[in-house]
């Protein structure tokens, strides 16, 4: 808490100004599972529960030159109530100063990532990494960078169309504990460096070049302290020149290199491919995601693995009420056995006064041995949003 206030003392401070855009927004919701599975052994034990409920409230500020914003929200856990803070200054046109943390600022997916599902995540759709292990490419993202989230960023815009980012942590895991110091030489080997340049009329193409070594590698299976500079290199482009019929495209391609290895002794070498794909024609729509991947990070002895995944979601406005089937499958190819991953989790979307009602099937299967391992659910749940 005394890190809210003090956070909070120093956003007042900065923008007590007279600003000319001043907005306060916020948004509330709950769910809970209307049927679960409570025995996943057998598929037949039902239960009511798994109650969850979260909102924030957000403040920004802004002027000609210079502003901020700052968002408190709580999920109902033991984590208690975090915050999200940044103020900004523009010198000149040219140049944006930044201090600060948002949710990933220069990420490089547009279709698929968070904003696959959106909202939906909060009440009945299955997240990213459902139970942190199974990864589907529309949620996940594969091959594109998330951005940078905390730290002291610069925005250059040395021409039209044309911007170079640096970003330099200040904090543990950006965004980890906050006024704990590091040596110079192991924030300068975390910086991020992100370049973006529109082709009119036909896309938008991006780059970044993310660093991690040390106490603020971002890789968490890494013995932090003893790895040699692991190095990222993204490269993503997303095609605008289909939007005029409705469609839109996004490639995303990251090369990880290391001299240094895991806990388990592997190295962290790979490369990452991610697709994206979207079409909306009157009251139908599609996403979809595709990835894959190769490289050392995804051996197991010495069995080179391929990870394939696949994610759809067709949708459809009837109206009084929106109708989605998210859908995918994940495996990895190239071992002695292979398991295929199965999701499948159709929703409505009830449009209410500041928000909406939520409800759908969740059903997942993972794929192992002796059997697949069945989970299902129905969950209801509301937002609220002002």
């Amino acid at each position: 808490m005394k890190k809210i206030i003090a956070i909070s003392v120093m956003f007042a401070l900065v923008i007590g100004a007279a600003f000319a855009d001043v907005s306060v927004s916020g948004g509330y919701h709950m769910s809970f599972d209307f049927a679960v599975d409570k025995d996943h052994a057998n598929g037949e034990d039902v239960g009511t529960g798994n109650y969850g409920a979260g909102g924030d409230v957000g403040v920004s500020a802004e002027g000609d030159n210079a502003g901020g914003k700052l968002r408190i929200w709580g999920d109902g856990k033991s984590s208690g109530v975090t915050d999200h803070a940044l103020v900004w200054w523009k010198p000149i046109d040219q140049l944006k100063i930044q201090l600060g943390g948002w949710d990933g600022d220069w990420g490089h997916n547009q279709i698929i990532g968070w904003g696959f599902t959106e909202g939906a995540k909060d009440t009945v759709a299955l997240d990213a990494a459902w139970k942190g292990q199974y990864h589907f490419a529309g949620d996940f993202a594969p091959g594109f960078w998330g951005g940078f989230n905390h730290g002291l960023s610069l925005f250059i815009y040395p021409a039209d169309g044309i911007e170079i980012d640096i970003g330099i942590p200040v904090t543990a895991n950006e965004g980890g504990t906050l006024n704990k110091p590091y040596s110079t030489a192991v924030i300068f080997s975390n910086t991020k460096i992100n370049v973006s340049a529109a082709i009119p009329n036909i896309g938008t193409a991006k780059f970044a070049l993310d660093l991690n070594k040390g106490e603020l590698g971002t890789i968490a299976s890494l013995a932090a302290k003893d790895v040699d500079l692991i190095t990222n290199i993204y490269f993503a482009f997303y095609l605008s020149a289909l939007e005029s019929s409705g469609m839109g495209a996004e490639l995303g391609l990251s090369v990880t290199t290391s001299t240094g290895a895991t806990a388990s002794g592997k190295k962290n070498d790979q490369i990452d491919l991610g697709v994206g794909f979207k079409y909306e024609s009157g009251d139908l729509g599609l996403k979809a995601g595709f990835g894959t991947g190769f490289g050392d990070a995804y051996k197991v002895g010495t069995k080179s693995l391929i990870p394939i995944s696949l994610q759809v979601l067709p949708y459809y406005n009837l109206g009084s009420l929106k109708a989605f089937v998210n859908a995918g499958f994940s495996t990895k190819i190239g071992g002695d056995k292979t398991y295929v991953d199965i999701l499948f989790n159709p929703y409505v979307q009830v449009p209410i006064s500041g928000g909406n009602f939520w409800a759908g099937v969740k059903f997942f299967q993972a794929g192992g041995d002796p059997q697949p391992k069945a989970e299902w659910s129905i969950p209801i749940g509301f937002n609220y949003n002002f």
